[in-house]
């Protein structure tokens, strides 16, 4: 038997690789034996057993190699069900703390009309091209973080947190400085980002805004305080500085697993995260505390980023724990000339009639009649032919302006890969 196993070296194809064979490669014993592909060097463990009728039979025995598949396919798949099917009780037990998770993302959501450009604008959103790449960046190192926090990778959604709290202030910074030498360094890799504690630091810098040096000297902690211990705090994660920052720590076990004492640390430590950044970008768009009626003033033409209605301001002012520091914030916004005035102005607009905001609504649909847009578009053919919004047609308005959201979102995005060479450009 052994000889004849190993007589079969080139002659077996690798089962992983497909372009390798397996090489007999030496012997335990007689009964146990190692082959090694050719071209992967993965290694098979080969055992010769008698089975209950004393047949000889093989035996691939499991190694570390294919631990890395198990892990990989099995591991994750099953821990993603016991996670799921635990996280599914958690949130049946716990509606008053998934209610402020809710919230908080909820409200971040809303701040992203603001993060995006358009060619037609008369007036920039907040955060221009090119800088904007850093808050969409942050946006996806927030939805690794609570997607891997959900199935017990709790330290590693730290790291992702603080990538996201980093990343949002830096693009924060840029944005108000319009330091695009640094971006262009930066982003080719030429120049590291600068730092964000410390003096001259981001966080510093972000301080001398108008609004936000008047918020930070009416809160306490302040502001500047606030946002360098939670960098702080997130950092330990990073450096596992500490046991409680250790994943050993966090799992409670001697494998990642949901916890929930380790699941609703994340939760408040991601609430205060979000606040932390959205009380920043208040103090660079403070017309996002104040309600306005903008689709009655511009229809489908409205300014994207500029104004916030009823509910999307309320959506925020849910987000805060501290209750006292949005009172506070929200005097110094009403207090803000500038800030008031443009209101003010916007409010004198008259609103438009049904016909004109109907003629909005035609030139936006024309405007997106392309193939890259052919799946909104049967989306948009479908609603204008429900004959429920006959007569109801500010429903259909509210419906449709999600969907030019939705598709402005993605043209801006387009914009910004182009002129970063992110995406190749197909025309």
């Amino acid at each position: 038997m052994k000889k004849k196993l190993e007589n079969i070296s080139g002659e077996v194809p690798c089962a992983d690789c497909l372009s390798g064979e397996m090489v007999f490669l030496k012997k335990r014993s007689n009964e146990h034996l190692f082959f090694q592909c050719n071209n992967c060097k993965k290694i098979d463990e080969i055992a010769i057993t008698e089975n209950d009728k004393g047949e000889k039979t093989l035996v691939l025995m499991v190694n570390e190699w294919d631990e890395v598949i198990k892990e990989i396919r099995t591991g994750l798949i099953n821990n993603l069900l016991y996670s799921s099917e635990k996280l599914l009780k958690w949130s049946d037990d716990n509606k008053e703390l998934l209610t402020k998770l809710q919230n908080s993302i909820a409200a971040w959501k809303e701040f992203q009309q603001l993060f995006y450009s358009f060619s037609g604008d008369k007036k920039p959103s907040l955060i221009g091209i090119p800088w904007q790449f850093l808050i969409i960046e942050a946006d996806r190192a927030l939805f690794a973080s609570r997607s891997i926090a959900s199935i017990g990778l709790y330290k590693e959604s730290y790291k992702a947190l603080r990538s996201f709290f980093e990343l949002s202030l830096f693009g924060l910074y840029l944005n108000i400085y319009q330091d695009s030498d640094f971006f262009n360094k930066w982003f080719s890799g030429k120049r590291k980002t600068i730092k964000i504690t410390g003096n001259d630091g981001v966080i510093e810098k972000l301080t001398k805004n108008k609004i936000l040096s008047k918020i930070n000297n009416s809160i306490e902690p302040n502001w500047e305080v606030r946002a360098n211990s939670q960098y702080s705090n997130l950092s330990k994660y990073v450096h596992t500085q500490g046991r409680d920052s250790s994943s050993l720590w966090l799992w409670q076990h001697a494998h990642q697993n949901f916890n929930i004492e380790s699941w609703e640390k994340w939760i408040l430590t991601t609430i205060n995260t979000i606040e932390t950044v959205i009380i920043a970008i208040i103090s660079i768009h403070p017309r996002s505390l104040i309600p306005i009626d903008y689709f009655m003033k511009f229809g489908f033409n409205y300014p994207a980023g500029l104004f916030f209605d009823e509910q999307e301001v309320q959506i925020i002012k849910s987000s805060f724990l501290d209750k006292r520091c949005l009172e506070v914030i929200q005097s110094i916004v009403e207090r803000d000339k500038e800030t008031i005035n443009l209101i003010n102005d916007t409010k004198k607009i008259k609103d438009l009639k049904p016909e004109e905001i109907e003629e909005t609504k035609n030139n936006f649909i024309d405007s997106v009649k392309k193939p890259e847009y052919k799946e909104e578009i049967n989306e948009i053919n479908k609603i204008l032919e429900n004959k429920l919004f006959a007569n109801n047609k500010t429903v259909q308005w509210s419906i449709l302006l999600s969907i030019q959201k939705r598709i402005m979102r993605n043209l801006s995005l387009g914009q910004i890969g182009m002129i970063l060479n992110l995406i190749k450009n197909e025309d």
